[in-house]
């Protein structure tokens, strides 16, 4: 099957661009970003979009451009949802884990951005109990953001604080939406072995690069193709059929139902709805299972029956 990506950016004077292909199943798919409604107008004009059996579009409004919305106009059909913020995150928290280690408790990080990405991140991050510290050049934002992560994140989780010019971090990662933004004055929160990640691209200044360099301190510029993975199991899962049957049937006049199909109390729940090869439970028609002891006599001779109808049918086959 044939497919490409379609995307916008919240960055501040991008331009449309062809960025690097995402390899998905084997295959180096064509990987595009808009910028305005103007770019994507002459792109049609123009006829440079390929004939696809489906396109993957940005679903998210960053910025004036409804990239989705223009593509359904434009093409009809055969357009599907695609969220590369989301397949950004997932890029950067394999990086982390993988150059810093998958226990973060007690790591200092600074998250540089209280938008779509940095806010996700902190929340990410901190349920991985670091220390998480979050600087945005808006303090209304920031402090709105903070407040709003700390009432959602789990009791006992460390609550996010604000970025304190005292400490010193293990971990910095920048996703704002202009460039230059972080500049030298920072580089008193950074030691030799600290990880610096800049995922907005180009949120450092050169003089704060410099003495990264200098300091021999890792600095890497986010490839989201890192996240490629994550995005073909998405692909994989929009492209094919739910992964497990979800429904209710019968079997001689005994009903069972599967895949989260809410049960009448007392209805058998099987491992799938055609050919069932196993019973999990009855419902207790609330979303849960009947305990084993309250099961009665009149249901143990129906679970009885059905298995052996099910075992028979094993036999058959």
């Amino acid at each position: 099957m044939e497919y490409s990506f379609y995307s916008t950016t919240a960055k501040v004077d991008s331009k449309m661009q062809s960025l690097p292909d995402k390899n998905i199943n084997l295959k180096n798919r064509k990987n595009q970003l808009f910028a305005t409604s103007n770019e994507i107008e002459n792109y049609f004009k123009k006829k440079l979009l390929k004939k696809m059996d489906c396109y993957f579009v940005d679903i998210e409004r960053k910025r004036e451009l409804n990239l989705f919305k223009e593509f359904s106009k434009q093409v009809g059909s055969n357009i599907l949802p695609y969220k590369p913020n989301d397949i950004t995150l997932e890029a950067v928290d394999l990086l982390i884990l993988k150059k810093v280690g998958y226990n973060l408790e007690g790591k200092k990080i600074i998250v540089f951005g209280a938008g779509n990405i940095g806010s996700k991140l902190s929340i990410r991050l901190a349920e991985r109990n670091a220390q998480v510290f979050l600087w945005d050049i808006n303090e209304k934002k920031l402090n709105e953001v903070m407040t709003g992560i700390n009432h959602i994140l789990p009791k006992e989780t460390t609550k996010i604080n604000c970025y304190k010019k005292e400490k010193i971090y293990d971990i910095c990662v920048s996703f704002l939406g202009a460039e230059k933004i972080i500049g030298e004055n920072f580089m008193k929160n950074f030691y030799e072995n600290s990880f610096i990640v800049d995922g907005g691209i180009g949120n450092f200044t050169p003089e704060f690069i410099k003495c990264a360099i200098e300091k021999k301190i890792e600095l890497i510029r986010l490839d989201v193709r890192l996240g490629d993975r994550i995005l073909e199991a998405h692909v994989n899962n929009y492209l094919n059929d739910l992964p497990i049957e979800i429904g209710r049937n019968k079997i001689e006049d005994i009903s069972y139902v599967t895949g989260g199909m809410y049960g009448e109390k007392g209805e058998i729940i099987t491992d799938t709805l055609t050919n069932p090869t196993k019973i999990i439970g009855l419902a207790n028609g609330i979303g849960g299972l009947i305990p084993a002891e309250q099961i009665t006599e009149i249901d143990n001779e129906r679970i009885k029956i059905f298995n052996e109808i099910i075992s028979n049918t094993k036999k058959n086959f």
